[in-house]
């Protein structure tokens, strides 16, 4: 028999962007997401899922998850962001306005109310 986890953290396999007392926030790859929410299942609320698109019309390929420990408000769907305008043709600053004002200007990301 697996020892079970001694904490929610154990059970992810990846550092938190940001932790405040009851907050935080993961980065992970999108596929991962229902891994990811499953963990969460009945330990946080308030999760909000936040897709980064690396173009429109592309899939995401990574994911913010922000959870609040213990909550019990729903789940919610993050308008994401998209974050290069064009198709890369050479490197060089193809970011999307909004990326460009969050990266370079701290402009918040906007994950809901």
């Amino acid at each position: 028999t697996a020892a079970k986890p001694s904490s929610m953290a154990d059970d992810l396999d990846g550092d938190p962007v940001y932790m405040a007392s009851s907050q935080f926030i993961l980065k992970y790859d999108a596929e991962r997401a229902p891994e990811i929410l499953a963990v969460l299942a009945g330990r946080a609320g308030d999760i909000r899922l936040f897709p980064l698109w690396p173009r429109l019309g592309r899939p995401a390929k990574r994911v913010l998850i922000r959870a609040v420990k213990d909550s019990r408000a729903p789940f919610q769907l993050g308008p994401g962001l998209v974050l290069h305008e064009r198709e890369h043709e050479a490197d060089g600053e193809d970011f999307s306005a909004r990326a460009q004002a969050v990266l370079r200007d701290g402009a918040p990301l906007g994950f809901g109310a």
